[in-house]
């Protein structure tokens, strides 16, 4: 659910963004500006400037910018796992964020990682291992054997139908459809339906879709945690106790072998409780060792979360302003699902 726009525009129009940002640097009036050392990288001489009439910042140094909500967003965000440990300690700072990529696609680290490093933000990424030495998730062998089917796409062999392919718009709903009709199926009635829908294209598909080994270290190396996410991302409450056990484990050990570190954080696949995970898959990621794991349950964490289903929001939001309004909508929400 997104706040409407006028009242994310009435929070921005009401925050002294001179007084915010103050508390983080000392500012000095040039002008109609203010001017101090910039928060957000080490500098000696100050390249950090606040419009109050604007309510806008802009560093000349590292390229920051954005109004009081994007301040708010940058300035706190915390590493996953010191932010779970300041939760439960009552030392997080007001309005912290955490930031999580799900999966482990490559994409990670060639299009987020340089943005994070340029804003001095750190985040963590799920990663599904089975696939870091090449292939692909079952729902991209769907998505990238509708991208290069012809205009007709006949499945009625597997009992999915036809498909006009016409444009892009029609390409995506179909994907969408396919999805929704494999997600829930037995795994390995899934692999067969889905290797079918690639056999019938008859295209050759990619292989780099995913996160490589080097690329996990290049992520590390960039101040990027890490955390498990399975082997090949089943939802759980579709497999039996000893797979799903084995695959949150192998998992974890996968991870800890590229790294060298301890493995502390976990993502449940799809995650939605009751649906996709249940309590007893909440008692193996406990056993497994894990400091905390998170689900896909929509909402913000307090002091009282279960640190092994933490909530999450999803911004599937185009718009920055839309963004801004689910992030702070997120934010007053008291409603926490758990399995």
């Amino acid at each position: 659910m997104a706040i409407p726009e006028e009242d994310v525009a009435r929070v921005r129009a009401a925050t002294d963004i001179a007084a915010l940002v103050g508390e983080h640097s000392s500012l000095k009036r040039v002008g109609l500006r203010l001017t101090g050392l910039c928060p957000f990288h080490q500098e000696k001489s100050p390249s950090f400037s606040v419009n109050p009439q604007e309510g806008l910042y802009y560093c000349f140094g590292c390229g920051a910018s954005g109004d009081a909500i994007s301040f708010v967003r940058a300035v706190d965000g915390v590493d996953f796992v010191e932010a779970v440990e300041r939760l439960y300690k009552r030392s997080l700072p007001p309005n912290a964020a955490c930031i999580t990529f799900d999966d482990g696609y490559a994409n990670t680290l060639m299009c987020a990682a340089p943005v994070l490093e340029k804003r001095g933000l750190p985040a963590t990424v799920f990663i599904t291992t089975g696939y870091l030495e090449g292939g692909r998730m079952w729902n991209d062998t769907v998505i990238e054997s509708v991208r290069r089917a012809g205009e007709q796409l006949d499945l009625s062999s597997i009992g999915f139908g036809r498909f006009k392919l016409t444009d892009m718009s029609a390409r995506r709903h179909a994907a969408q459809v396919l999805r929704r009709k494999l997600k829930y199926l037995d795994p390995e009635d899934r692999a067969q339906k889905t290797s079918r829908i690639a056999e019938i294209v008859g295209r050759e598909l990619p292989e780099d879709l995913m996160l490589s080994v080097p690329q996990v270290k290049e992520l590390i190396r960039r101040r990027i945690d890490v955390g498990a996410h399975t082997v090949s991302h089943p939802i759980l409450t579709r497999v039996d106790d000893v797979t799903a056990r084995r695959e949150i484990l192998a998992s974890k050990a996968t991870l800890e072998e590229v790294t060298g570190a301890p493995v502390e954080l976990f993502a449940y696949p799809n995650g939605q409780p009751h649906r996709d995970y249940l309590r007893s898959h909440v008692d193996m990621v406990r056993e497994a060792g894990f400091s905390a794991a998170v689900s896909s349950a929509w909402g913000a964490c307090h002091v009282g979360s279960d640190r092994f289903q933490l909530p999450r929001m999803k911004p599937w939001e185009t718009s920055s302003v839309g963004f801004v309004g689910r992030l702070l909508y997120t934010r007053r929400a008291k409603r926490e699902e758990t399995a």
